[in-house]
């Protein structure tokens, strides 16, 4: 288990990516309960199957350990893989069936930009199945 400690959201306009940075606890079978820091960017996606927004390509920038650099070392590629693998499979957010809805009509979510002031998602019409 883990948990993220004051996470800062940065936004990467040039790279259409967000950043996070934060100090985390977890607890590991290895070595118990271990602290530090961690930056993390990603870009986002949505699945319209899903009707959710996922980290998209989620790398780790940063990864380091309060711990002695043994267990840093030992631990970072088992924490890497795992958190990537996670943040890849939960949706940041899945919306209800009525909030892609407007004035009766189904909308689609056409892409997902991240701006100076925040991130913008575009919408569509959604086209009838053929």
């Amino acid at each position: 288990s883990a948990t993220l400690e004051t996470p800062i959201l940065e936004l990467d306009v040039a790279h259409n990516r967000v950043a996070i940075s934060s100090e985390f606890s977890a607890y590991t079978i290895l070595s118990g309960s271990v602290h530090g820091t961690l930056k993390m960017s990603s870009a986002l996606r949505f699945d319209a199957e899903q009707r959710a927004i996922f980290l998209h390509e989620p790398v780790f920038e940063s990864l380091s350990f309060t711990h002695d650099a043994h267990y840093a070392d030992l631990l970072r590629p088992a924490m890497n893989m795992m958190l990537v693998e996670t943040l890849r499979e939960h949706p940041l957010y899945r919306f209800q069936a009525d909030e892609l809805r407007y004035a009766g009509t189904d909308i689609d979510i056409t892409s997902i930009d991240v701006v100076p002031t925040g991130i913008s998602v575009k919408l569509s019409r959604k086209r009838p199945s053929p």
